[in-house]
């Protein structure tokens, strides 16, 4: 039997998993977790695309999106890359089997798709696997009602799935692999001097998650947050350390990172999110006059005590977040 200090989930993505050959090169991580002295217990989210052909298909039909049977078909990728992915871990020698929710059980409550979450993880079954030195491959992305009905938890809910599971197990800690290498201050496809965040707060984490940023799923980080499961953010493609996601250090920069998500009318909003970023007049001065600098005229959205929030138009989002980054001190330094 594995010591609960031992014992890690490692959630991989879609991208991660959207190969035969990438589940094989998972399925060799793992092993190499083994190796390192670690139990894993295995979360996979559907190959990359499948979703959207289930999807695609659904609509072909015009499945109802609030009837039982949409969730059933959107959720098949999930068992596939599950089966898949312990199938390839049995090849290895490692001993494994896939499971779904209704094997754990994970309840969850059927309601509005984004309100989605976790009523219950029980761990018995998952345990009793451990226990038989047997890697469980869970099928994200699902939960079970408490009259037997699969539901789904939205687009990232393997992201949940993983949590919960970590949480129900007290597990070390919960990895999420995906296809970039951490948590950045931005979207490093949109801000080229965007950097790789080492640590962030829950807190920090929860606000970038529910404005824009998509490295994890916002119910996952409130999950996460609420039961103290450490949370860390990899790349499943190299071996450098990614963003640990847990309590905030009283030494972490004050400006986190920036955020943005569509608004209405060809808008954009904006986030600058940081710790008690509100009382940092220094912060507000360096929004004016950036955005005054390019001609930019803005509005200030709602806000709370870590973030502020304003909405620019669609056509200067790029250039506004790429100035944002500079005056908030956020640009990589040039080697």
């Amino acid at each position: 039997m594995c010591s609960k200090r031992s014992i890690v989930v490692q959630k991989f993505g879609g991208t991660s998993l959207g190969t035969t050959e990438r589940i094989n090169r998972a399925a060799y991580r793992v092993s190499q977790t083994i190796r390192n002295g670690e139990f894993p217990v295995v979360v996979a989210s559907a190959m990359a695309g499948v979703t959207d052909n289930l999807v695609k298909l659904a609509s072909l039909i015009k499945a109802d999106r609030s009837d039982d049977e949409y969730d059933v078909i959107i959720s098949a990728g999930e068992q596939i890359s599950a089966g898949l992915f312990a199938s390839a871990l049995n090849r290895l020698g490692i001993r494994a089997k896939s499971m779904l929710s209704w094997q754990i059980p994970i309840l969850a409550r059927k309601c509005e798709e984004s309100e989605r979450s976790v009523l219950q993880c029980r761990s018995e079954n998952v345990k009793k696997a451990i226990d038989d030195e047997i890697v469980p491959v869970i099928a994200g992305f699902q939960g079970v009602t408490n009259d037997g009905r699969l539901v789904i938890f939205g687009r990232g809910g393997s992201d949940l799935t993983a949590v919960a599971v970590a949480a129900s197990i007290f597990a070390k800690r919960c990895d999420i692999f995906t296809d970039v290498e951490g948590v950045y201050t931005a979207d490093p496809r949109l801000v080229p001097k965007s950097r790789k965040i080492p640590f962030i707060s829950y807190e920090l984490m929860l606000e970038m998650a529910e404005y824009g940023a998509k490295v994890l799923q916002e119910q996952s980080v409130s999950h996460a947050m609420e039961n103290k499961v450490p949370v860390h953010v990899a790349s499943s493609f190299n071996n450098n350390p990614g963003t640990m996601v847990g309590v905030c250090p009283a030494s972490a920069r004050s400006v986190a990172g920036i955020t943005l998500r569509p608004s209405l009318n060809e808008q954009t909003e904006i986030s600058i999110i940081g710790r008690d970023i509100t009382s940092s007049k220094n912060v507000y001065t360096s929004v004016n006059e950036g955005l005054e600098t390019l001609g930019i005229n803005y509005a200030v959205s709602d806000g709370s005590i870590n973030r502020i929030s304003f909405i620019i138009s669609d056509k200067h989002t790029e250039i506004a977040l790429n100035k944002l980054h500079t005056v908030c001190g956020l640009d990589v330094k040039e080697q």
